[in-house]
Parts: C-alpha cells; sequence; structure tokens
C-alpha cells in the first residue's frame, strides 16, 4: 500500500483479523462496533480511502481463510462506504480529502480519483527529487581551482 511500511501493514491486518475471528452471529454486533471503530482509528492516523480499500481488499484474498458469511456482508457495505455505492450521506470521510459539499464528494469518490490520488503524488514526489538531483548534478564542483 502506497505511504505505508509492510511492516504497519501487517500488523494492522493481524488486528482486523484478530477482529474478524471473534465473529460469531452473537457476536456481530460487538465486532461491527470494533471494525467501525478500528477504522475511524485509522483515518485518524492518516491512512486514505485507498489505504483502507487495499486493506480490505486484502481480506478476500485467495490465500486468506473464507471469512464468515456475516462479516463478508459487513465488510462489503463497509467497502460501498468508502466506494461510495450507496447513499451519499453514507460516504465514508476521510480528512486529506477536506471535501464538505456532499455533492462534490460523492462525485470525486464514485469516479474513483482517490485510487490514481496516492500514485499521482508519489510520481510528483519522485520527480521532484530526480529534478533535484539532476540540478545538483548540473552544478559546478567546488574544487580548490574553482572561482565564483
Amino acid at each position: 500500500m502506497n505511504g505505508k511500511t509492510s511492516q504497519e501493514v501487517t500488523e494492522t491486518f493481524t488486528i482486523l483479523e484478530k477482529i474478524m475471528s471473534t465473529w460469531t452471529e452473537e457476536s456481530k454486533d460487538i465486532c461491527e462496533v470494533k471494525i467501525d471503530d478500528f477504522l475511524g482509528d485509522l483515518t485518524k492516523r492518516g491512512w486514505r480511502r485507498n489505504d483502507i480499500f487495499k486493506l480490505l481488499q486484502e481480506t478476500y484474498a485467495p490465500a486468506r481463510p473464507p471469512l464468515p458469511d456475516g462479516a463478508s456482508i459487513y465488510l462489503g457495505g463497509v467497502e460501498d462506504s468508502i466506494t461510495g455505492y450507496l447513499h451519499p450521506d453514507c460516504i465514508m470521510r476521510f480528512a486529506d480529502e477536506n471535501i464538505e459539499n456532499i455533492e462534490e464528494l460523492t462525485a470525486y469518490v464514485r469516479s474513483a480519483q482517490w485510487k490514481k490520488r496516492r500514485t499521482h503524488e508519489r510520481s510528483n514526489e519522485i520527480q521532484a527529487q530526480e529534478l533535484s538531483a539532476s540540478d545538483q548534478s548540473s552544478l559546478p564542483s567546488k574544487s580548490k581551482n574553482a572561482s565564483f
């Protein structure tokens, strides 16, 4: 995931797996609250829409044990709140997006621009670093004989 260390992602996924492993018909309400609180905490720690979406997608990876039916349905609803495929008032909000107008937020989320955002920002960072490095290499070296 962009911007997250593999250790951070692994630790975070482990916590989500622990919550999911306690899912039963009797404990579903408690698990739903735990998942909501957990994801809310991630957003407060700077996780972006795409980071959390990818984390949830990982729960469906073929190498993972299957999720309990109720958990799978609930996570599907959470994914819908991330991707915007439900009522606009239910779209999950992220501080880094800073979009107050519900119509603008809905258009942004449903257009999936947020999936491209991290890659684009990272590309700009890399380009800036490359430009900086090339600027440095084009400067005259400071040797004893150089006069400025």
